[in-house]
């Protein structure tokens, strides 16, 4: 009886270690597949460069607020890079290259993880009164705080620090706009800020006038949908200036 404990034990601890393991390399290769896709750069401003920035700020009360279920759909995907990663991590033996001498592996798990992500991304969390209640106290927030105007005040602020910032109109002008603002819900009832801005940079080259376009994204931290309702506008604030701080770290660095 003592030996069949030790060896129930013993099991116990190894799963639990594994179970450590598993979920600590599964945080490495999230991170690590997040650090490979790096902001490509416009490369039409040089640092000191005479640039204007510039906004059409009388659209914030016009700024769609939506609420959904792409979370969801992110469940599952972390549900099929946790998978990968665990198969891939069988594979370690195989060397340096295990992600390619162990391509079978690595695909069983993130079939086995993006099936888990699914059935746990089958639910929401958010009733119909809880996306209506957020999204009334949104709008009214975004309707008295000016997204866009303040925005476009802390790409001013930043890139006056690699950049000559002048009045509109100017041979190198920036436009920045808000195109998407909302809620990702996931499956476990929290909720993350999204925001997308598109850019267009104008600039002259060659005595002509060219432009390029480029969209950044910011998601925010999951957070359940109770604490932004409980909460007041300072929260509010906080998490969009967040996201503007975020996004225009974005655009000062790929101009």
């Amino acid at each position: 009886m003592k030996k069949l404990f030790f060896i129930k034990r013993a099991h116990l601890n190894m799963t639990k270690s594994n179970s450590l393991f598993l979920i600590s390399f599964t945080y490495i290769c999230v991170i690590t597949m997040s650090a490979c896709s790096s902001t490509s750069k416009l490369d039409v401003i040089k640092s000191g460069d005479s640039v204007a920035f510039v906004t059409t700020s009388d659209t914030d009360k016009n700024l769609p607020l939506n609420i959904s279920n792409k979370g969801i759909t992110e469940d599952a995907t972390t549900g099929g890079l946790a998978g990968a990663g665990v198969g891939a991590a069988t594979g370690l033996l195989c060397g340096p290259l295990f992600f390619m001498c162990s391509p079978f592996l690595a695909l069983t798990g993130a079939v086995g993880g993006g099936g888990l992500g699914a059935v746990v991304g089958g639910v929401t969390g958010l009733s119909t009164e809880d996306e209506a209640n957020l999204t009334s106290k949104t709008t009214i927030f975004i309707n008295h705080n000016e997204p866009q105007k303040t925005l476009l005040n802390e790409v001013k602020k930043q890139a006056s620090k690699s950049f000559t910032v002048v009045d509109a109109p100017n041979n190198n002008q920036v436009s920045i706009q808000i195109q998407t603002l909302e809620f990702h819900s996931f499956s476990d009832g929290r909720i993350a800020l999204y925001v997308e801005v598109g850019v267009i940079v104008n600039y002259l080259e060659k005595d002509r006038q060219q432009n390029k376009t480029k969209t950044y994204q910011y998601q925010g931290p999951p957070e359940f949908v109770d604490t932004w309702l409980e909460q007041d506008d300072i929260f509010y604030q906080q998490r969009f200036n967040d996201a503007y701080r975020t996004i225009t770290d974005q655009i000062i660095r790929t101009l």
